[in-house]
């Protein structure tokens, strides 16, 4: 994940009010994999974003997923 100016093949896909430009070889391995998650950890020594491919919301059983109703 980085910061970046938007390119010819690139798809812009907005979620809950956010943005988020994808490569089209990326947009293809989101869509086959069935979603994104994207979640902020902020625990022990770890502090970041972490991103998980699969539907969103299929691992809340962890209790660590933000979509969870």
């Amino acid at each position: 994940m980085a910061l970046d100016e938007l390119a010819g093949d690139d798809a812009v896909v907005e979620t809950n009010g956010i943005k988020f430009m994808m490569d089209a070889q990326t947009r293809e391995i989101v869509q086959q994999s069935g979603g994104l998650n994207i979640d902020f950890i902020d625990e022990n020594h770890r502090r970041g974003y972490m991103l998980k491919l699969g539907k969103p919301g299929a691992d809340c059983s962890s209790g660590g997923c933000s979509g969870c109703g």
